[in-house]
């Protein structure tokens, strides 16, 4: 998914609007943490996106509550 061009060419454009936003101090502002979450939740709206067209919802359930119950398994 991350190799692929659309993903790619999303992250240039999202760098490419939010770069503007950032400065060469020291100081961490507000923004630099809301742009993080935005794209943190672009994010998770890509990947969804291809779970979905990859696996049945019953499946992407299936495999949530599997990975609920076998959380310390999957820390490994």
């Amino acid at each position: 998914m991350i190799t692929h061009t659309d993903f790619t060419e999303g992250q240039v454009q999202f760098f490419s609007a939010s770069c503007e936003k950032f400065t060469d101090d020291e100081e961490n502002k507000h923004a630099y943490k809301e742009i993080h979450e935005e794209y943190i939740v672009n994010l998770e709206q890509a990947i969804d996106a291809v779970l979905k067209n990859k696996f049945s919802e019953d499946q992407i359930n299936a495999f949530y509550e599997d990975f609920a119950a076998n959380y310390a398994n999957y820390k490994g």
